[in-house]
């Protein structure tokens, strides 16, 4: 394979599981979003910390769902088990990602809270596309 196959197969692969990504992203923060607004509003939950946590687990859980099937297409995979534990280190490094950069952006170095937000944003998904990508739903020779 030269230089140009390789460029033409991620413009064909990786660029439309991108797009997917974006999207599938967009609906599990939606299903976070709908989840925390509801139960903080009901009074389900009087602490809106209590609320998001709930809401963030099942966006997160819905994020794992459409990564799966929808974005690299690993429906058919036995592995499951070692998905989720590989899935929840790639997002326990994200959380790490997101505590770190606001501490030495906004915290340490005086940047405003909201570029740290976006600054972490934008490193955070990097790491999961190719955490996703290369980590947990990895294809392997042979399967």
């Amino acid at each position: 394979m030269d230089i140009a196959d390789l460029g033409s197969r991620f413009r064909s692969d990786t660029g439309k599981q991108i797009i997917r990504f974006g999207l599938c992203g967009v609906v599990a923060t939606l299903v976070h979003l709908a989840i925390y607004e509801a139960l903080y509003r009901s009074g389900v939950f009087q602490q809106a910390s209590n609320a998001n946590l709930v809401g963030a687990v099942f966006g997160i859980a819905t994020a794992f769902v459409l990564n799966k099937w929808i974005v690299f297409e690993a429906k058919h995979s036995s592995d499951t088990h070692s998905e989720v534990f590989r899935f929840a280190l790639v997002y326990g490094i994200l959380s790490l990602i997101h505590y770190c950069v606001p501490l030495i952006l906004t915290d340490r170095l005086g940047f405003h809270h909201t570029f740290s937000f976006f600054v972490a944003l934008a490193i955070g998904t990097i790491w999961t596309f190719t955490g996703n990508k290369y980590v947990v739903f990895r294809t392997r020779p042979g399967k």
